[in-house]
């Protein structure tokens, strides 16, 4: 389920919701969601930052009525990076409706990402469950023991992969998989963001994920 359209947050929440009831054990749902607190309510240049984030939180409350989990979103969610932790705990909430009245099944989330495509989004993928059978899923897949798995809906992974050239991707990618990143940092000897902290977080990710990470050429057809 991809959608890009934060005007249609509550439809597609529905739809989600809806899908839910439709599954059986062991189907996977994969939802993509536009986390771009902006996308939902863009604030005014003078704004405070509190009032932006209350304006933001009454606009999501609004879009989502009853769907809208009172007791887990917190204003200071409403900013560019942790909106996409509080759209997590909106699937979290709707799909715990979807399942109460099935005792015997339950939604299992495996993974939860956010990630800029244009525009910061949120996915979540999950797999529907029988409640005897968690033990055995788990040491089947050994998914609770992945580096990238989100079993317990805590905040999404941030993918944040720097823009490489293809000659600085050929270095790097000669380093790996036997280097780490603040060695790679220092023999490179530039940053990828004015905040060393950051650029060195950066280039972690993308030791992380360099492997599934898209390779870019021209080419002539």
């Amino acid at each position: 389920m991809d959608y890009t359209t934060p005007s249609q947050l509550r439809n597609q929440i529905e739809e989600f919701q809806d899908t839910l009831n439709k599954l059986s054990p062991y189907d996977i749902i994969k939802i993509t969601l536009n986390a771009s607190a902006a996308a939902y309510y863009e604030a005014p240049s003078k704004a405070e930052p509190i009032d932006i984030q209350n304006a933001r939180i009454n606009k999501l409350r609004e879009i989502l009525g009853e769907l809208f989990p009172a007791a887990d979103i917190k204003s200071d969610m409403m900013t560019g990076k942790s909106f996409p932790e509080a759209l997590g705990l909106v699937l979290k909430f709707v799909a715990n409706l979807a399942m109460k009245g099935q005792s015997d099944i339950y939604f299992q989330p495996l993974t939860s990402f956010s990630y800029a495509d244009g525009q910061q989004m949120l996915t979540v993928t999950g797999i529907i469950l029988e409640h005897n059978e968690t033990l055995i899923f788990l040491n089947k897949t050994n998914i609770d023991l992945w580096e990238l798995s989100n079993i317990n809906w805590n905040k999404p992974r941030r993918i944040d992969v720097p823009d490489l050239t293809i000659k600085e991707r050929l270095c790097i990618d000669a380093l790996l998989p036997n280097t780490e990143a603040k060695e790679i940092q220092n023999y490179l000897n530039f940053l990828f963001d004015k905040n060393e902290n950051r650029s060195l977080e950066m280039l972690k990710m993308y030791v992380l994920f360099y492997r599934q990470s898209p390779y870019f050429s021209r080419i002539i057809i």
